[in-house]
């Protein structure tokens, strides 16, 4: 949806914030453009993405997501390399803004990131992609060795299988799978100690 804001007041607005010494303020400026929409908002954006601050940079990247441009793709792809898990979880959470198909060959891969946070963005973003079979990765995630990505996985799985049409063959598949991870994350009951015998 294309914002009705004045370009001229949405630029001006835009170079106040840009400036400003509050951390807080410039990334909450970063982060409402995304929601603008317009025709320049890629190219007003990308300078809050290079912030001196991380907080700033992270809403700035995650609200490319939220543009509609095409170039946003290209830009989150590079970040995702950067050494900033933070930094990476907000390109991740931006790829899935853009819920194209291609956004699930580049999330797939940090699934097994070794930053929980980063790995669930993953998962996220390959479920918001509209990729076939992209449950497939959800699948994978629920060998994972963190259990928080487990657990998303399997949150995500159990929805699919209540909300959505699944093929007869997937669908035992995924339920397979879920038993094994239920079976696997049953809380441990320590043995009870015998009972000395009664006494006559």
């Amino acid at each position: 949806m294309e914002s009705s804001a004045d370009p001229a007041f949405a630029e001006l607005m835009l170079e106040v914030a840009r400036n400003d010494p509050d951390e807080e303020f410039r990334a909450r400026a970063a982060g409402g453009l995304g929601r603008l929409r317009g025709k320049d908002t890629f190219s007003l954006l990308t300078p809050f993405a290079s912030d001196p601050s991380p907080k700033v940079q992270a809403f700035a990247i995650t609200a490319l997501g939220q543009t509609g441009d095409p170039r946003a793709l290209e830009f989150l792809a590079a970040q995702l390399k950067r050494d900033d898990a933070k930094i990476r979880s907000a390109a991740l959470r931006g790829l899935a803004n853009l819920r194209e198909p291609r956004v699930f060959e580049l999330a797939k891969s940090y699934v097994q990131d070794p930053d929980a946070y980063v790995a669930r963005m993953a998962l996220y973003a390959c479920w918001q992609s509209p990729a076939p079979n992209g449950f497939l990765v959800q699948l994978e995630a629920l060998e994972s060795h963190n259990p928080k990505v487990q657990d998303f996985a399997a949150d995500r799985l159990k929805w699919l299988l209540a909300n959505e049409p699944v093929s007869p063959e997937h669908e035992l598949r995924i339920k397979e799978a879920l038993a094994v991870y239920e079976r696997s994350n049953l809380p441990v009951v320590p043995p009870t100690p015998a009972a000395a015998p009664d006494e006559f």
